[in-house]
Formats: C-alpha cells, sequence, structure tokens
C-alpha cells in the first residue's frame, strides 16, 4: 500500500480529521479532472480554515493542462503558512521549494537546512529525501556516506524507502562496494515495513538464486504473496 509521505505523518500523528486523509488519499484513485478539481477545492477549502496538513496538501498539488491551479506561488505561498506554524512537512514543503524554485529563486542552503528541521520535528520522510539528494548531488555535493547515514536513519524511523535505497546501492554498487550480502538484509528489512519493490526483489532472488541467496522456491512463493498484499491500493471514500 502506498501513501503520501504527509498522509503517513498525520496518521501517525492522529491530528488530522479523517475525511482530509480520505480526500488525500482519493488522488491515489482513478479519478477524472473533475473529480480531482473538486477534491483539490475542498482540501482548500480547509486550508482557509486553518488545516495545516490541507495547507501541506494544497502546495503539493501540481497543476494540469485542463486545471491550471494551484500556481507555483500559491503552492508556495501554503507550504510558507504550514512552515511558520512549524508543522513539521510544513518546513520539508518549503524546502522543496526552495530547492525545485517553486514560487521562489532557487536556495539549496536554506532548501537543506528546512529539511533537516523538518527530519529534527518528527517528518520521517526527509531523510530519506536528504540520504537521495546527498547521492545524487541534487543539494549541491555528493556524500555517499552521508547519504548512507541518512537513509539509515530514515529506516529507523520507519520509512520502508530507506532501506530499499540502501538494498539498492548495495546491489549495484552506487558509488558504494558492492554487497550482495548487505543488500539482502536491507531489501529484507524493506520488505517487513511493507515495500512490494523489495518483496519482489526478494522474490526474484529466491526463484533464481541470486543475491548470495540459494534458491528457495518456498520463500519465493512468500514473498510473491506478500507483493500481493503490500501493492493493495488505498481506497478512498470520497462522497
Amino acid at each position: 500500500m502506498i501513501r503520501n509521505p504527509i498522509v503517513k505523518f498525520e496518521i501517525a500523528q492522529g491530528a488530522a480529521e479523517s475525511s482530509l486523509i480520505q480526500l488525500a488519499e482519493a488522488r491515489l484513485n482513478h479519478l477524472s479532472e473533475n473529480e480531482l478539481h473538486d477534491v483539490y477545492v475542498r482540501m482548500r477549502e480547509a486550508a482557509e480554515r486553518g488545516s495545516l496538513f490541507a495547507m501541506c496538501m494544497c502546495s503539493t498539488w501540481r497543476a494540469s493542462k485542463q486545471r491550471p491551479e494551484p500556481s507555483a506561488g500559491e503552492r508556495f505561498d501554503w507550504a510558507k503558512l504550514a512552515a511558520e506554524a512549524g508543522y513539521a512537512p510544513g518546513l520539508y514543503q518549503l524546502g522543496f521549494c526552495y530547492q525545485n524554485e517553486i514560487g521562489v529563486a532557487r536556495d539549496l542552503v536554506r532548501s537543506q537546512e528546512l529539511y533537516e528541521r523538518a527530519l529534527a520535528a518528527g517528518f520521517s520522510f526527509a531523510a530519506y529525501h536528504l540520504g537521495m539528494s546527498f547521492m545524487e548531488g541534487t543539494l549541491g555535493s555528493i556524500d555517499a556516506q552521508k547519504a548512507v547515514r541518512f537513509m539509515e536513519r530514515a529506516y529507523e524511523l520507519g520509512e520502508a524507502s530507506g532501506a530499499l535505497a540502501l538494498g539498492s546501492w548495495f546491489e549495484t554498487g552506487e558509488r558504494l562496494a558492492p554487497d550482495s550480502h548487505a543488500a539482502a538484509g536491507w531489501y529484507e528489512r524493506a520488505s517487513a515495513l511493507g515495500d512490494f519493490t523489495a518483496s519482489h526483489r526478494l522474490q526474484q532472488a529466491y526463484t533464481l538464486g541470486e543475491l548470495g541467496l540459494a534458491r528457495d522456491a518456498t520463500k519465493a512463493k512468500q514473498y510473491e504473496q506478500l507483493v500481493f498484499a503490500q501493492t493493495e491500493p488505498v481506497k478512498a471514500d470520497i462522497e
């Protein structure tokens, strides 16, 4: 099951109204342009009433060709309001705006500062984003060891994506020494946290005898079943 990191944060905090969670997750379903527009309008109304969660969801909303709202400036403004209130996902989203020039000039130093503040405030996905940024150099420099530390932190905070990234890096040797044993271990951790990509990779590994694992039809079948369970879509009733 895939969830937006801001939605995951809110569910963990138990702070947002369930109706707003349902609205946010409705975007994962196959909605028409008109339905998506209606969802956005309702989310924006909640943001205007003061919901920090809704502000962040409006800030992440991307315009379509058919429906041009919200503008980049509006996305920045919503993120800024949420960040000024000390809301962890708002700090992250404001950093994202500074990194990607969304309604504001690029400022990578400010962006990294905001990501680190978001992480300190409890937004675990910020650790994953910092890990990717240091591995890819998108915050101005490449530092593989920092990337690993941030991904390990993401995993410690319950982010399956952190373990998945480490598994992939150790398998491919991307700026790290290849290590099949470490890769398999990180895939197992990601799978245990519900990541279907990691489960699928382990299914392949046990089927073909890869990643230093012996062929094992029973384990391959177990991971195949996990893949199906973990890809069950989120159901969101927006009526």
